[in-house]
């Protein structure tokens, strides 16, 4: 997480509403001149502040006659306003001079305590500060606070411009704790003195943003930014400078969120707003082109970030000279570019270079000097270089641990660069323990940032969380592989991350429900409001005109969307009734005796002895750890991750064709078996149940179907459960929420006919998917009759058909107990299907608007206010609390878009995260006359009292056996995910 840029506080005094920026590069604000809205934004950086810079000697007689003073005060007003000019235009050396002459002016004519002076000794304190000469500028802060509480009072809006203005300098100096009161303070006296929305309350919320943002305090930092650039906005106007200011802000913390998407365009916004009202070769601009070069380091554009980082430094040296604090940043920064490029040897003097200058500031004990000391030691490692190295990484986590406290992901970060150190040099035992210890407190870290925010902004956070996650598990399978301790951390760590964004979200929505009060119910609605904009937008039709009008409002749909997330998340938080710590032991509590939790993992093998960043990290494979009810967990690596992908579609598509080779489809079931489950039975002893939870492509493979040793189907000897991730059994523990309606049956939609502009040939009835080119389908007989059986075997449910099978319908259910839909299902794998301009990118965008159910009214896109189509986006809105089992009786329906460690985004998830605890899905295109005798079977089972993965079972044997429909096109595709108990009969009948 630790980023080579940082935010920027602000500092001013009585004579000016000005600021500066400060930070890795975040911008701060200290003051010389008139008291108006204007602002000379200097950057100064958080990783790297300055340099002392010799002060220019300045002579003046001890006594002005009296005569003389009024001159001796204009005087020294013409030469504040000097070096007021040229502070604003970055020349911070040649405003020294008229800005000490102006305080000795001053001192000689007003005495040695006066408003004025105060104001001169916090102007000259700023120049040095920026100079990055901090031992001169801190006397010359408090000298300038002590007069001026003495002279004006402690609630002065002047006392709280040196209290910020002193915080500042804290900052600098890496004392955190130090500054976090005072900006407190003086944004107590700024609020009460001007009102919430003045614009120097808004530089105090961005001071405290920049504060909270360099102690790893993420979550704290971001509302403090939001409500400081809406308060430039406002009362300063889109192109201020401060508006730019915060705007760079913002972008770096979502940056530190992995949310790269979201910080570019802010960062170029600001640097439009900075070049064109400080010209091309303001050191303010150098900060942001850093800020952009950092984010193209991170993202892989290496020529790019050269580019900035070049030109940042040149406009610092030219700036501020070779010894200053930014330009350090700079050669650290341009240095840990060339080491990801493995230019290794261009980036060790750079290093050293960063290094003398930021130790020659900050003296031997800073957070900037350890970054430094980190970002080197990694360099030497892969050099093999270990004794320096690792000499480098013990005083770099000293400092840390010293200035940042043991908890800060900084330390995090260090401990992880130790631990590989110690794999390289084959310590393996202190590298098991020093990871154990990394993964600790970056969970402590990581669980407020997870849990806030979208789910976009979640998804974009967990991808840059991974490294020490495949770490723990390299450490284990490639170094440790007999070790029982190094294998518990490996299976702990894939408990606490795998599924965890699901996990979030099921929980927040379920909370939120509990509590409603009328702010968060208008939120949930305008949230499923604007889903069902953005799914009928998509899909009314084939619009080819559609241009970038349809893109905008597309644009806008998803902010909006993104937003009204975000705010819920904030909200449910304080309703949130679990932790995200998960540990081995609660989760084995709950496995059945004669069950087994199978969690499979894909993971990138870290290579202990890299010469570079490029080949530290290797492709990806696939390892199984099994879980029993007693016992340490064991485990198998199953290979690359490559060829099982490969052969998991290729299994996927040969099964779901109804003409496939039965011999085929075998001999590949088989094949499949052998590199994946037949490792893992030589685990299992002699359970009969497998709580299985996948990961990658193999969650679209239908395990049951597999053949073992044997020549046996696995569903011929094993009960099968699908969980998202083995997190599932501590959620499922808890006791389920009473069912608030009756069970409903949706099946058969009067689909209409389509217009004219969208005629297009009806698949046909023999499976239960259309023609998705042109998205038209036709009738479905069987799943009629599939609800005429629900009926008589469900008598209190309410059933649907025909034109009252409507999506207005389906979403304003409440918690049914059980939700049975039986209709056409769709998945878009082809995202150019649709023919409308900009769709593609929509739905690549948006996972869960490629999956859906046609209900009435779907061939016409209009079904009363709704289009009848509704998507995986708009049914995870659907209020499910209550709900013990979906059954989506549909082709396709356990399909998606899949994210390594979240699972599939369709269906699955959304029904998952609308609340409901089991599911029955299916994984290709299923017959309608066979899928309609299925679920009659399976209904009489969990009516007979078996649970909801063995009465699937029983049904799927009972095909096999049957001749008609022994091919696993007709018994394999339908899977239980979720809670595999039985339910009571009350529940299904609805009596």
């Amino acid at each position: 997480m630790r980023v080579g840029g940082g935010p920027g506080l602000d500092m001013r005094n009585s004579l000016s509403m000005q600021k500066r920026k400060q930070g890795c590069e975040q911008s701060a604000q200290d003051g010389t001149g008139l008291w108006k809205f204007r602002v000379w934004a200097a950057a100064v950086v958080l990783l790297g502040l300055g340099l002392g810079i010799g002060t220019i000697p300045f002579v003046l007689p001890t006594r002005i006659h009296a005569a003389e003073q009024p001159e001796a005060l204009a005087e020294a007003e013409r030469l504040a306003q000097k070096a007021k000019t040229l502070q604003e235009a970055g020349r911070y050396t040649e405003a020294l001079e008229p800005a000490k002459a102006a305080l000795a002016l001053r001192e000689q004519t007003l005495g040695p305590e006066h408003p004025d002076v105060a104001a001169s000794l916090d102007s000259l304190g700023s120049l040095n500060r920026q100079l990055g000469n901090y031992r001169q500028a801190e006397p010359l802060f408090r000298q300038a606070l002590a007069m001026r509480e003495k002279l004006l009072g402690s609630e002065h809006l002047d006392v709280a411009n040196s209290v910020n203005n002193l915080a500042v300098m804290y900052i600098s100096l890496g004392k955190y704790t130090l500054a976090e009161p005072l900006f407190q303070r003086s944004l107590a006296i700024r609020e009460q003195q001007l009102g919430a929305d003045h614009a120097v309350v808004g530089e105090s919320l961005n001071n405290l943003g920049v504060l909270y943002w360099r102690q790893g305090k993420f979550v704290q930092a971001e509302p403090n930014y939001l409500r400081a650039l809406t308060i430039a906005e406002k009362s300063l106007g889109p192109r201020h400078i401060q508006t730019a200011q915060r705007l760079d802000n913002l972008a770096l913390l979502y940056r530190n969120r992995g949310g790269l998407r979201q910080a570019e365009p802010l960062h170029q916004r600001a640097l439009a707003i900075f070049e064109q009202s400080l010209g091309p070769e303001h050191p303010t601009v150098a900060t942001n082109l850093n800020n952009q070069a950092s984010l193209y380091t991170v993202s892989g554009d290496y020529p790019r970030a050269e580019q900035l980082h070049r030109r940042a430094l040149a406009i610092r040296l030219k700036s501020f000279g070779a010894e200053h604090p930014l330009v350090a940043s700079s050669l650290n920064n341009l240095a840990e570019l060339y080491k990801k490029q493995g230019e290794l040897s261009r980036a060790e003097p750079l290093y050293r270079d960063a290094l003398t200058i930021r130790e020659k500031i900050f003296g031997p004990e800073h957070p900037d000097v350890a970054t430094t000391l980190t970002w080197n030691a990694e360099l030497f490692m892969y050099q093999g270089r270990y004794a320096p190295a690792e000499s480098l990484l013990r005083r770099a986590l000293a400092i840390e641990e010293k200035i940042l406290g043991s908890e800060h992901y900084n330390v995090a970060d260090t401990l992880f660069v130790l631990a590989q150190l110690h794999m390289a040099q084959n310590r393996h035992a202190e590298a098991l323990a020093i990871l154990a210890r990394s993964i600790r407190i970056q969970e402590r870290n990581f669980a407020p940032l997870i849990s806030t925010g979208s789910e976009l902004e979640k998804q974009e956070f967990l991808a840059g969380m991974n490294e020490l996650s495949d770490g723990a598990l390299s450490l284990h399978l490639q170094a440790m592989p007999g070790d029982a301790d190094a294998a518990r951390l490996a299976f702990a760590v894939i408990l606490q991350r795998k599924g965890r964004i699901l996990d979030i979200l099921s929980e927040d929505l379920s909370a939120l429900r509990r509590r409603l009060n009328p702010q968060e119910q208008e939120l949930l609605d305008r949230l499923t409001e604007v889903r069902s904009q953005l799914a009928a937008l998509v899909f009314k039709g084939a619009d080819t005109d559609a241009g970038e009008p349809y893109k905008e409002e597309i644009a806008r749909l998803h902010r909006e969307a993104e937003q009204l997330e975000k705010s819920l998340a904030q909200r449910s938080a304080a309703y949130r009734l679990r932790s995200g710590a998960v540990h081995v032991e609660a989760v084995q509590r709950q496995i059945p005796a004669e069950a087994a939790l199978v969690e499979i993992v894909r993971y990138r093998p870290l290579n202990f002895k890299a010469t570079s960043p490029a080949d530290e990290w290797g492709q990806p494979r696939y390892a199984a750890y099994v879980l029993l009810a007693q016992g340490d967990p064991q485990w198998v690596d199953l290979g690359p991750a490559d060829p099982l992908d490969k052969l998991a579609m290729l299994f996927g598509e040969l099964v779901g064709r109804q003409s496939a080779d039965l011999p085929l489809v075998r001999k590949l079931a088989r094949t499949i078996d052998e590199r994946t489950m037949r490792p893992v039975r030589t685990r299992l002893g002699g359970v009969k149940h497998l709580l299985l939870s996948p990961d990658g492509q193999l969650h679209t493979l239908p395990f049951g179907v597999l053949v073992d040793e044997q020549g046996h189907y696995l569903i011929e000897k094993y009960t099968l459960s699908y969980l998202n991730a083995g997190r599932d059994l501590t959620r499922l523990q808890e006791r389920a929420s009473d069912p608030r309606e009756a069970p409903l049956v949706v099946a058969g939609p009067d689909y209409g006919r389509s217009p004219a502009a969208l005629q297009a040939p009806s698949t046909a009835p023999s499976t239960r998917s259309g023609s998705l080119g042109q998205l038209q389908v036709g009738p479905l007989p069987g799943s009629l009759q599939e609800a005429k059986v629900l009926a008589a075997l469900l008598p209190g449910a309410r059933t649907l058909t025909g034109p009252k099978a409507t999506e207005n319908t389906l979403k304003q259910v409440r918690g049914p107990g059980l939700l049975h839909l039986a209709t056409h299902g769709f998945f878009l794998s082809d995202t150019g299907l649709l023919g409308r301009k900009g769709t593609s990118e929509v739905l690549q965008e948006n996972p869960l608007l490629r999956s859906g159910l046609a209900l009435a009214g779907f061939n016409a896109r209009s079904s009363g206010s709704e289009d009848g189509v509704l998507t995986a986006l708009e049914a995870a809105s659907l209020d499910l609390q209550g709900t013990q089992l979906v059954v989506l009786s549909a082709c396709d329906t356990g399909l998606g878009q899949i994210y390594s460690g979240e699972g599939v985004y369709g269906l699955r998830r959304a029904f998952a995260v609308a609340g409901a605890r089991s599911q029955v899905l299916s994984l290709w295109r299923v017959d309608d006359r066979g899928t309609q005798e299925m679920m009659a079977g399976f209904y009489r089972n969990l009516l007979s009292g078996q649970g909801r993965s063995e009465a699937l079972r029983q049904e799927q044997l009972k095909m096999l056996g049957s001749k008609r429909y022994q091919h696993p096109y007709y018994w394999g595709a339908f899977i239980a995910s979720g809670d595999w108990r039985p339910l009571n009969k009350t529940l299904l009948t609805g009596r």
